[in-house]
Parts: structure tokens; sequence; C-alpha cells
């Protein structure tokens, strides 16, 4: 005679239990491990540059910063990066500014500050703004390209 074994789901002080009407407890269920996938970035990068007469070449450390009205523009001034409604989603910062001349010229004729953040993708529209100089939008599309801005 086949032996015929049921299953009993008890419930004991606010728990369930599930017992073999033999005694035996039944074998654990899997173990169910979720695992979000990281957030997808995207970089936003590129160079903002200073046209003549709106910055100076500092000879002592090799950089080039704004003057003349562009005093906030330099390498450590604050890029921010918005989403479509206008809300902060990364900051980053300038590098330090390199001058611009053409080959075997001794004057530049711009002061070129690079920039590179880290922001969520798929948001669509982006907003970049340097220091306090306004918000450039942009589509998600232009930003995987190096942005080119320009003062002066």
């Amino acid at each position: 005679m086949p032996a015929v074994i049921g299953l009993a789901i008890v419930a004991l002080a606010g728990g369930i239990f599930a017992v073999t009407l033999d005694g035996k407890t039944p074998a654990a269920p899997a173990t169910v491990v979720r695992t979000t996938a990281a957030p997808r970035t995207i970089n936003i990068s590129g160079t903002l540059t200073l046209a003549r007469p709106g910055f100076v070449w500092d000879s002592t450390t090799s950089t080039c910063t704004g003057q003349n009205g562009y005093d906030d523009i330099h390498g450590g001034a604050q890029v921010v990066v918005t989403n479509p409604a206008g809300v902060t989603v990364a900051i980053g910062h300038l590098g330090d500014g390199e001058p611009m001349s053409d080959p075997g010229a001794t004057i530049a004729y711009g002061c070129a500050l690079p920039f590179s953040v880290t922001a969520p993708a798929g948001l669509g529209f982006y907003g970049v703004e340097i220091s306090h100089r306004g918000r450039v939008q942009y589509g998600e599309k232009d930003v995987q390209q190096a942005l080119s801005l320009t003062l002066g």
C-alpha cells in the first residue's frame, strides 16, 4: 500500500509553517536573490573657451584663468548638470585652463578649460551651467559628444 504523505499548513504565533503529515519538514524553497542593475550613467564632457581679452595667462602655474568680467571662470569653477525640470542631478568642476594659440604664435587667442561630469543617463535633456553663466540645454544625443562652449 503506497504511503500517502500530505502537507499541512499551520499558523502558530503569527507565523506560517509547513509540515508534512508524517511530521517531517519539507525541503526549504530555493532562495531568490534579487539584484538591481547599476544605474546607467552618461559622461558629459567638453571645453569652455574664453576669448581675448577675457583671460590672463599665469606663467607660474602654466594655466590661464578668466579676467575682465570673467574672473569666475577658472580651474575648479562649478559645472552643474540639471534634468529637464531644472533639478541638479550632477556637479563637476572645470579643469585648469590651457592657452590656445596657432602654431608658432607668441600670443594665445583663447583659454580652454575642460570639464567632465558623470550624470544619470536616460533623462532626454540636460542643462549645463558653468559658474553662474546660465544654463544651456542639450538633448541626450548631443551630450554624448564633447560640448564646446565659448565666452567672450
